[in-house]
């Protein structure tokens, strides 16, 4: 919600439209981050958060179907898709239409290597 000074609400946007990305928790991690990593440390604050200030993480932004099953509400939606027979993420069941475009993920992992 957008909320003024006056705390009256001026607008609502729904997380779907929101210009967000969300972390889907896959990482691809050289051994070297245990050098960073604390024996009781936190993967996300002591490791990932300084490289993110170096500049030294990448990610992938992946443009297709991607819904959270954190809770029982999204299960559920989920589940009335897939009986419903709504199913993006079973890319598999879709038509052939040529070969999947792959530079993206392909670059992301060929800039990660470096």
């Amino acid at each position: 919600m957008d909320v003024g000074d006056d705390n009256r609400v001026s607008a609502i946007t729904t997380l779907q439209e929101m210009p967000l990305w969300e972390n889907g928790g896959y990482f691809v991690l050289r051994p070297e981050i245990f050098d960073r990593l604390p024996v009781t440390g936190d993967l996300i604050t002591d490791a990932c958060l300084p490289l993110a200030k170096e500049g030294r993480m990448l990610a992938y932004r992946h443009h297709g179907f991607w819904q959270a099953a954190d809770t029982v509400k999204e299960r559920a939606a989920l589940e009335t898709a897939y009986q419903s027979g709504m199913r993006p993420w079973m890319l598999w069941e879709e038509p052939a239409t040529g070969t999947p475009d792959r530079t993206p993920l392909q670059a992301t992992i060929a800039a990660m290597a470096d």
